[in-house]
């Protein structure tokens, strides 16, 4: 499986805190899909990874990228839907969408589609809302982060909505001074026998863009 070419880097991911840092960067687009009642009902994720990541997936896979760094499509089809095959049912998908306080329950990935442009390895999925969510029902937010860290990820391609056209999605980036202080804890402050990384909440998302959707409402 191409993901076995990170297996070093993996172990190197789980270093100390202070330490603590990604080992592939992925800028992350967003689509939000409301339904015809105006509910929140998808979501169609964008990944496009680092140019360093990409080659390494090419090289694994037998793939040379032409001189403008594009593989064809067709050359492409068994890599598509391949990063989101999940063994726990119960992973995000570095996926969060908030409805206030509550974390909404998201569906499998599906509608997979998968290109090389430019160098870059490039991917999308769409996912399902379980319980559709009205915006107005409380502040919604959508975040995409690796809690591990192992993954950063940053809402640097389009962020758009699909079905309304009276919302807006803000990007707001993560406090990286709160970041900083949380990983410069003293080691003494952790159980010895425990890893360090189950010990801090969500180490990922100390890094993570906020996505702040707001919609004027419907008359």
């Amino acid at each position: 499986m191409w993901i076995a070419l990170l297996a070093l880097a993996l172990l190197l991911a789980r270093a100390l805190p202070g330490a603590a840092h990604p080992h592939v960067f992925i800028d992350a687009g967003l689509r939000l899909v409301f339904d015809e009642t105006g509910k929140l009902a998808a979501v169609r994720v964008v990944w496009v990874y680092d140019a360093y990541y990409s080659l390494l997936l090419a090289a694994d896979k037998g793939l040379a990228p032409d001189a403008a760094g594009n593989i064809p499509g067709p050359d492409l089809e068994p890599l598509r839907g391949r990063d989101v095959l999940w063994d726990d049912p119960d992973f995000h998908g570095d996926l969060y969408v908030r409805s206030g306080e509550r974390l909404v329950a998201l569906g499998a990935p599906q509608e997979h589609t998968a290109a090389f442009a430019e160098g870059r390895y490039v991917t999308s999925h769409l996912r399902p809302l379980i319980e559709r969510v009205d915006p107005a029902a409380g502040p919604l937010v959508v975040q995409v982060y690796d809690a591990t860290y192992f993954v950063h990820y940053e809402t640097g391609v389009a962020l758009d909505a699909q079905g309304r056209d009276d919302c807006t999605l803000t990007r707001e980036g993560p406090d990286l001074e709160l970041a900083a202080s949380t990983l410069s804890i003293p080691l003494s402050e952790f159980a010895a026998d425990r890893n360090i990384e189950a010990q801090i909440e969500e180490l990922g998302a100390l890094f993570a863009d906020r996505v702040l959707v707001t919609c004027a409402g419907r008359s």
